[in-house]
């Protein structure tokens, strides 16, 4: 007993301070379930913890026929796959699990160009659903546990890189802060990154952890920076994560002037690599020029080493297009409907 306990406070002692617990014991991954999207191999499946599911995907850079029965899906030896060698691989945020031909689905058609260019790369496409977490503490356990089981699983590189979409940028973005270590690149294709000090982030942090409104109000303000993405950069830049992110000029529902550019400039300030791209004329949400921006899709590829895939003799981006944050202020001061956003 004591051979056991003094092996205990060892190990203790050699835990680096404030190093995050490797996901929780009790998670565990279901069956998977194959098709195609994006002409490439799908498995979706289940992680379960504490009683509780979630619906996750995960999209290997095989090639499929989009065509294929399920016969011919279950004659992929994916194990083989998975096995050969690490894989570059980049996290989707949020997921929302519909028909994966509806526009209310994510990922979804709109995807479409990046993510064919990504898995043409090699690189895996994964996310897991958590639901409206909004980047508070609970919805950041769910991505440790969901990161430590999909890299051991499908043999993943120890640093993803996030694409972060709408309201996933909050989860994203505060999760990464967590985990410095863990990321290469955070990809933002108009991106929440800003929490407000009001009663509904009170009440979805619940940061006194009893659902009391006061208490919970006071818990916020005395620990905001400790939760709101843009006042706690330092650390992934300081770890060499870089960034860019995608975004229209006219977003009344997620303003560049408040969840872009403040950012991008934020982070450059602390030494770091970030990049807006923002799309003269174009509001909020899906659009050609915000899902095939050239310069974005550049961004993401070298990440993965793999830039070269977009022809060199075409523009990155056409004339409306800023090339800095710092030539673009935006002309929104209000905060939009976070609330409504995905």
């Amino acid at each position: 007993m004591k051979r056991v306990l003094w092996c205990f406070l060892v190990a203790a002692m050699l835990l680096p301070a404030g190093a995050a617990p490797a996901g929780e014991s009790d998670v565990t991954l279901g069956r998977l379930s194959r098709s195609v999207h994006f002409d490439h191999l799908r498995l979706d499946f289940w992680m379960r913890n504490r009683g509780r599911s979630h619906r996750c995907f995960v999209i290997l850079p095989i090639p499929v026929d989009p065509d294929a029965d399920r016969d011919e899906l279950n004659e992929i030896d994916i194990e083989e796959f998975i096995q050969a060698k690490q894989r570059d691989w980049f996290w989707l945020s949020p997921v929302r699990h519909d028909t994966e031909t509806s526009d209310n689905a994510i990922p979804n058609r709109w995807h479409t160009w990046y993510f064919g260019y990504l898995l043409d790369a090699g690189s895996v496409i994964a996310g897991v659903e958590i639901g409206h977490k909004w980047g508070n503490p609970a919805g950041r356990r769910l991505y440790t546990n969901f990161y430590y089981a999909v890299t051991d699983r499908f043999n993943l590189k120890p640093r993803t890189n996030l694409l972060a979409q709408g309201i996933g940028g909050l989860a994203a973005y505060n999760w990464a802060c967590d985990h410095p270590d863990k990321v290469r690149s955070i990809g933002g294709i108009y991106p929440v990154t800003q929490i407000r000090l009001d009663s509904f982030f009170a009440r979805v942090y619940d940061l006194a952890g009893n659902q009391d409104p006061e208490e919970n109000m006071q818990a916020l303000r005395e620990n905001f920076k400790d939760h709101n993405p843009q006042d706690r950069l330092e650390p992934l830049a300081e770890a060499g994560a870089r960034i860019a992110h995608v975004h229209g000029s006219e977003d009344r529902n997620v303003p560049p002037s408040i969840h872009t550019i403040p950012l991008v400039l934020r982070y450059r300030e602390l030494g770091g690599d970030a990049d807006a791209i923002i799309v003269r004329g174009k509001r909020h949400g899906p659009s050609d020029m915000i899902f095939e921006s050239r310069r974005f899709l550049r961004f993401l590829l070298e990440q993965v080493g793999e830039p070269e895939l977009l022809e060199p003799d075409e523009p990155d981006e056409p004339d409306d297009a800023e090339d800095d944050a710092e030539d673009d202020t935006g002309d929104d001061t209000k905060q939009g409907s976070d609330e409504e956003d995905e």
